[in-house]
């Protein structure tokens, strides 16, 4: 198979691994160990990927438990994810059939994230954030040192807050709106899982507006969005260029 994994460089310390367009991953690297944000979709060996990069002691960190963020799993010891997303992660091995990507290899042994929880990789330290919404369970990453937050899903401009697991979209709302209060003078650009590039501060401010105009009914102009689970809607914000909110209107 055709290497799938393209490395780009966001600084010394972070590599963006790009899952051959299908979504991202990351490795942070400090002085003492290595932490890896998501694990991509499970084609290839993650932890042989990793060592591409470095040989420091590598823990796993689920940002959420949607298949393509989570099938490396197979590859690994153990990884951290939040238990609100346990059932979803284990629903969507059992989807997969994934003995066809890991030669019968489930899911690796999952441990509890919490809130505030701290990975002190050295010289860089990662604290746990909750942004539940795209998943009951989304959490983020915020690296004070290089001032990013690593947001997987749970924004991007890219949304998808149609599924079945995601909250409704006024909590959505609630919760990324108390992260930005809470957090948002600590990092300047954010990371995601579906984007190939730092991202400003200011996208999150104008995804809360797009949500925004959607709950006050400024949805005049939306269309269907077709996917593989059935037929929504979506809303384009800001300059409408890949910005976009994917919603169910039952939510």
């Amino acid at each position: 198979m055709e290497r799938r994994a393209e490395f780009i460089k966001i600084n010394d310390q972070i590599t963006m691994i790009n899952d051959a367009d299908e979504s991202i991953y990351y490795l942070i690297c400090g002085t003492k160990k290595a932490l890896m944000v998501d694990t991509g979709n499970g084609y290839e060996d993650v932890m042989k990927i990793a060592r591409e990069l470095t040989d420091l002691p590598i823990e796993v960190v689920n940002t959420h438990g949607h298949c393509d963020h989570i099938y490396g799993n197979i590859f690994c010891q153990e990884a951290w994810m939040h238990p609100n997303d346990f059932p979803l992660c284990e629903q969507h091995f059992e989807y997969a059939q994934i003995k066809e990507l890991g030669k019968g290899r489930g899911c690796c042994p999952l441990k509890p994230l919490h809130k505030e929880q701290i990975f002190d990789l050295g010289d860089v330290v990662l604290e746990v954030i909750e942004i539940f919404g795209h998943t009951p369970g989304s959490i983020g990453l915020l690296d004070r040192k290089h001032r990013i937050l690593f947001s997987g899903d749970a924004i991007n401009p890219f949304i998808w807050l149609q599924l079945e697991e995601t909250l409704p979209l006024l909590e959505c709302r609630k919760n990324i709106g108390a992260m930005m209060d809470t957090y948002g003078e600590l990092f300047d650009h954010h990371l995601c899982g579906h984007v190939k590039y730092l991202m400003p501060k200011q996208q999150i401010y104008d995804l809360l507006v797009g949500i925004d105009e959607i709950l006050a009914g400024d949805i005049k102009e939306d269309k269907d969005y077709e996917w593989f689970g059935g037929v929504d809607k979506y809303h384009l914000y800001a300059d409408g260029n890949n910005r976009q909110i994917c919603y169910s209107v039952k939510k």
